[in-house]
């Protein structure tokens, strides 16, 4: 069985046509994996820029919110924690209270530790006072509303006859005057 020529043609041209199109179905079907994996991989991306896009803006909030309401609050803070110039009359706060009390009193200044960026500074001092012994009483009371953020510990009350005495060690905070210029 002999082929002619023509036939011979075809089937050459027929061979050809498949192989060249077996090659463009292998193509797409290998292109088409790459472009899906691709795909997966640019939407992967896609999501993980909006995550950083959303942590980016919650930064900016934070920090807007820091220079409005933060800076309220540190202003607000240092009615309550003064500066360390502001501590200067402390013995004479002190001795108005206890002669509003009327009691005599004793300060003595024991240590300073000074501010950190993590933390306050603190005066630490003694107190030795004397007088009717429900006035030293409420003169406690009238120590935990003293007007700066304070500690007061370690109180001892002799009761005596006519006169009581009384000691006590505390603690006030102050922090750091803010640099000239400082957000």
């Amino acid at each position: 069985m002999q082929l002619d020529a023509f036939q011979k043609k075809l089937l050459i041209q027929g061979g050809s046509t498949l192989a060249i199109i077996l090659a463009l179905l292998g193509g797409i079907i290998y292109f088409g994996s790459e472009i899906g994996n691709n795909s997966d991989e640019i939407a992967a991306l896609r999501r993980e820029l909006a995550q950083r896009s959303h942590a980016l803006n919650s930064l900016a909030a934070l920090r807007s919110e820091y220079r409005t309401k933060a800076q309220a609050d540190l202003a607000a803070m240092s009615l309550y924690v003064p500066t360390e110039e502001q501590l200067i009359n402390l013995r004479q706060e002190f001795q108005v209270l206890a002669a509003k009390s009327d009691l005599a009193i004793s300060y003595t200044f024991l240590s300073d530790t000074a501010p950190t960026a993590a933390s306050f500074g603190a005066y630490n001092f003694r107190l030795d006072l004397t007088g009717d012994f429900d006035k030293l009483v409420s003169f406690i009371d009238t120590l935990q509303r003293f007007r700066y953020l304070s500690d007061f510990r370690g109180f001892s009350i002799t009761r005596g006859g006519a006169k009581s005495t009384m000691g006590l060690s505390g603690i006030v905070y102050y922090h750091e005057e803010p640099a000239q210029g400082a957000n």
